[in-house]
């Protein structure tokens, strides 16, 4: 076990990171996709506010 530590040990890490970074990106994107969307006229009748 502790052979193929040395051998893969920075392999499994390396993708690891890669997963995580790929998951968390999932997620990021998941939320702003539910975000609700501001439309013209919305943004139009924020913006007069202003």
């Amino acid at each position: 076990m502790s052979e193929l530590m040395k051998k893969y040990g920075g392999l499994i890490l390396f993708y690891g990171i890669i997963i995580l970074g790929v998951l968390l990106l999932n997620e990021r994107f998941r939320y702003l996709n539910n975000l609700p969307n501001i439309n013209q006229e919305n943004l139009e009748i924020e913006i007069a506010f202003r």
